[in-house]
């Protein structure tokens, strides 16, 4: 359980960072990737209202976009 929490952990950093700086644009996974991101581990599934799915981490998740693109956003 530790393992995991340590992997979440450093998947919300990673959000969080990126998030900073590209706020909801959409980035390249590998970019995620290559900072640290791990697609495998998140907490939870968000459906809007809209109907997009978000793959979240906490309060931070993720929208795959076409061309292995994401976008990252925030809810309070």
């Amino acid at each position: 359980m530790i393992a995991i929490n340590k992997i979440l952990h450093r998947n919300w950093s990673t959000l969080h960072k990126l998030y900073e700086v590209y706020r909801s644009a959409p980035i390249s996974m590998d970019v995620a990737e290559a900072y640290g991101y791990n697609k495998n581990y998140f907490t939870h599934i968000h459906n809007s209202p809209m109907g997009e799915k978000y793959t979240m981490i906490y309060d931070l998740g993720l929208k795959n976009h076409i061309d292995n693109k994401i976008q990252i956003i925030k809810i309070d």
